[in-house]
């Protein structure tokens, strides 16, 4: 179904574009129906915002899903002038620019080829991906050997800075030698219309987008979408006229009433003070300082957004008051065991983990497959984590490490495990181990990629004769108190 209305906003947005060559990028978005968006290179947020718009035409809004990388403030002066680059503004502008929309953001700060080799298998699978970060022939090559891997036969890939004229002042950047290397066996590629063309210094500059797809991918069938793409020019031209004569038809009613002594006027807005609703967004968080200084500890050893940590934290203040030790179960690299240890301070606190990377999962209902997430050590963790006190560590894998803790009683857990039945044996554990009031926080309950989460609570509370309900989030995360 698609709402006309957002289709109009589409309809004049592309007749005011400046870059005409953003046309075939919304476009794209449009024709593909995509709902899983990935963008390499948010910059101010601007394109990130007219994608969400564009995928509105055939989603309600809070069912979209975009994934934003860059380095923000983080970008140094030599970063910007090796990747031809513009300086983006700071990650919380953008952040409140984007969650205004009610999608579902979730930004990335840092450099690319850091970041996405570690979180790609997290990421799960993209209906359109438009990389346009630093404009390194380097740098475009290691996003794309990354991102590759998150193509379906539905994805379609489209790569910004294809220069069609050759220059001297073009060396070493640009996605064209990528583009045209590509195996024709594997890939199809195709150079989108229209294209912008600069005149510089040392002559004129063609840019052009490049659409990736895989071999054989079969377009989506949408004859309504592929009827208003087709007469998309002549739907602008009305959409001008209409208008237009909405104008000339607001001046001929005041000129009308202006003949008989009469003027029109706006009445004032209301102030928006008046009726401002809070919005869940980074200002949650941002006047928090014991929060921020904790995060900002963290942030580089977590794949949990900040608002989720956020929402961690936030817990850890009620369950304090309780009695019963606490635990994590999924640590990786510590960076949310030692926002628990810091925040609960004088607790016993059991960390359950593998440290070598997820065990075997169940392929039909789990993204991640066995070694994912091992990047990281007990070693690592526990220098990272030396600085905290009361820690405790099982490695291995769970439940078989818990023999130590049987007879113990919990009032905080955390389970951060991300497949079926490492949830299922969570909560077989520990549900029974918790003290009234007692609180477990499961992260990726409504995360799509994560669906045995989902299914394994689900099931446990289906299945038992038992008050508890879980409790959904809006970090998308799920809540279990002990009654």
């Amino acid at each position: 179904m698609i709402n006309f209305k957002e289709y109009i906003h589409y309809l004049n947005r592309n007749r005011t574009l400046v870059r005409k060559r953003y046309i075939s990028l919304y476009r794209t978005i449009f024709r593909n129906k995509s709902r899983r968006i990935l963008e390499v290179g948010t910059y101010n947020g601007e394109n990130a915002l007219q994608m969400i718009q564009t995928a509105a035409i055939h989603f309600p809004v809070g069912e979209i899903e975009y994934f934003g990388f860059d380095l923000f403030e983080l970008l140094t002066d030599e970063k910007l002038k090796a990747e031809a680059s513009l300086r983006p503004p700071c990650i919380s502008e953008v952040r409140q620019k984007l969650e205004n929309t009610r999608a579902r953001i979730t930004l990335y700060q840092g450099d690319t080829k850091d970041i996405l080799p570690k979180i790609k298998n997290k990421l799960g699978q993209m209906d359109f991906i438009f990389i346009d970060g630093g404009h390194s022939v380097e740098t475009i090559s290691s996003d794309w050997n990354c991102i590759k891997d998150l193509l379906t036969k539905k994805t379609v890939v489209v790569f910004d800075d294809y220069y069609t004229n050759a220059s001297p002042e073009l060396n070493g950047v640009g996605c064209q030698n990528i583009i045209n290397n590509l195996s024709r066996d594997l890939y199809e590629t195709e150079l989108l219309k229209p294209m912008d063309i600069f005149i510089r210094e040392w002559g004129k500059l063609e840019i052009n987008f490049a659409k990736v797809t895989k071999k054989g991918r079969k377009a989506s069938c949408n004859l309504l979408s592929d009827i208003l793409i087709s007469i998309e020019p002549t739907l602008q031209g009305l959409v001008s006229l209409a208008g237009f004569l909405k104008q000339l038809m607001k001046k001929a009613v005041k000129c009308m009433f202006r003949t008989v002594g009469l003027e029109i006027r706006k009445l004032p807005k209301e102030s928006p003070e008046m009726h401002r609703v809070p919005e869940f967004n980074s200002h949650l968080w941002d006047n928090n300082n014991g929060f921020l200084e904790l995060y900002e500890e963290i942030k580089n050893h977590t794949l949990v957004p900040v608002e989720r940590c956020f929402m961690l934290y936030q817990l850890t203040k009620y369950a304090g008051c309780l009695k019963g030790s606490i635990a994590e179960v999924g640590v990786y690299k510590g960076g949310t065991a030692k926002l628990l240890a810091k925040s609960f301070k004088d607790k016993t606190f059991h960390l359950f983990d593998t440290f070598s990377g997820m065990p075997e999962a169940n392929q039909s209902l789990d993204i991640h497959k066995k070694g994912d997430f091992s990047d990281t050590s007990l070693e690592d963790v526990k220098f990272f984590l030396r600085d905290c006190d009361y820690i405790t560590f099982h490695k291995g894998l769970f439940p078989e490490t818990t023999k130590p803790v049987e007879e113990e009683l919990f009032c905080f857990v955390y389970v951060d495990v991300d497949i079926y039945q490492s949830v299922k044996d969570c909560l077989e554990f520990f549900y029974s181990r918790m003290v009234p009031g007692g609180v477990i926080l499961f992260d990726d309950y409504e995360v799509r990629d994560c669906s045995g989460v989902k299914k394994a609570i689900n099931e446990f509370f289906d299945n038992r004769n038992i008050r508890e309900r879980p409790i959904l989030l809006p970090t998308y995360q799920c809540l279990l108190v002990k009654l």
